[in-house]
């Protein structure tokens, strides 16, 4: 890549040095070596992480990647080095090795490889955990922090935990596949309009840390509780109609809980009165549409109320067949939340195979014989604080 020196010294003089000198623990610069020429003291950051001849090529293709454009014959020439220095330990599966300690994808590590170095398919390994390459990469984010020193221009995933790697890459996009077969353990399979475990799995991977503290208001059969056991987060778990000791009454309207006092919620809500889960009196579920909003909307003001500042509030609402006309619950939600919070995302549940009434035998007729589509999915809105 051409760089002009004196457009460098230039851009020096007028807004100062944005971006640092990268140097190895050994002092080999990794990164700015126009810089350099351009200023010999433009501030520096040495990464004693940094400290073998494969961490200086990943790093500096890594540092590279997130600033410009890489040129393919550049890409070649790291992998190729990689391979060159492993030659004896790496035999037979260079790109699986590659794609260990880059993040890259196996398939686009061997667009690069020469012909000596390709993997063949049958012979590839399982994947190791993603993240661990990276480590170094991410200590030094943490350590100096991407404004310091560099502004990443692609998006670069630094990952929270190798867990959390693993899960979300199958969580990439906006839409997620429900279990087709709902593992045990999770709450109760038979409770109608149950949370999938791996929906709420990749929901709490993603927004929240181990130790945090998680409400889930409308518990239902407790799925999100057994999820946070497992994943190490404190649950408040609490029920209109309880089913089970350990979720607690309480109406998520009105919470016994401390104004920004919660890590994250979670609310899992009626699609309308489509299933009457109780008879008591302040069910949603036994609600009018109109009253249903109206009480909606409180929910989530107390949502608002305990939630801590910038921390996210996850709504599953599905949308539903009244007369013959589609009740566009989600599209009402979406628009309430706004009232209290941020839309940060929303995310399409794809329930299909799932044992609801809206794939019943009965739904199948209703849906034939006023045609209209099976409906086959629910909307998650993730909102922020």
């Amino acid at each position: 890549m051409d760089i002009d020196i004196k457009e460098l010294k230039k851009s020096l003089d007028k807004i100062g040095p944005l971006n640092r000198v990268v140097k190895s623990k050994d002092g080999t610069v990794i990164d700015g070596l126009h810089r350099l020429a351009a200023d010999p003291n433009w501030p520096t950051v040495q990464l004693d992480e940094i400290d073998t001849e494969d961490k200086k090529i990943v790093a500096r293709l890594t540092l590279n990647w997130m600033s410009r454009k890489v040129e393919p014959d550049e890409i070649k020439g790291a992998f190729t080095r990689l391979c060159q220095l492993h030659e004896d330990d790496w035999k037979g599966h260079y790109s699986q090795h590659i794609a260990d300690i880059t993040g890259w994808d196996i398939d686009t590590i061997e667009k690069y490889l020469p012909p000596e170095y390709k993997q063949i398919k049958e012979a590839r390994i399982p994947r190791l955990d993603l993240s661990k390459g990276t480590e170094y990469i991410k200590r030094m984010l943490l350590k100096y922090g991407p404004h310091t020193w560099l502004m990443p221009k692609r998006g670069v995933k630094v990952p929270m935990t190798p867990e959390r790697e693993r899960e979300l890459v199958k969580y990439d996009y906006n839409v997620w596949e429900a279990d087709l077969e709902r593992p045990k353990g999770y709450g109760d399979a038979s409770f109608p309009g149950n949370t999938s475990p791996n929906i709420a799995k990749a929901i709490l991977l993603r927004y929240t840390k181990e130790g945090d503290l998680v409400l889930d208001n409308m518990a239902g059969s407790g799925t999100m509780l057994d999820v946070c056991k497992e994943l190490n987060r404190r649950c408040i778990s609490s029920d209109f109609s309880p089913r089970r000791h350990d979720i607690k009454e309480g109406d998520a309207r009105d919470l016994p809980l401390p104004d920004n006092s919660v890590d994250f919620i979670f609310s899992h809500f009626p699609y309308g009165d489509m299933h009457r889960y109780s008879h008591h009196k302040g069910d949603l579920s036994g609600m009018s549409q109109r009253q249903f909003l109206e009480e909606s909307r409180k929910v989530m003001a107390e949502a608002h109320r305990i939630l801590k500042p910038n921390h996210y509030y996850a709504v599953l609402i599905g949308d539903q067949r009244k007369e013959n006309e589609l009740v566009d619950w989600s599209a009402e939600f979406s628009i309430m939340g706004r009232e209290f919070f941020k839309l940060h995302d929303k995310i399409i549940w794809h329930a299909k195979g799932q044992s609801t009434y809206r794939q019943s035998d009965k739904y199948d007729v209703i849906a034939a014989e006023h045609n209209f589509c099976k409906q086959t999915f629910d909307t998650l809105l993730i909102f922020k604080k």
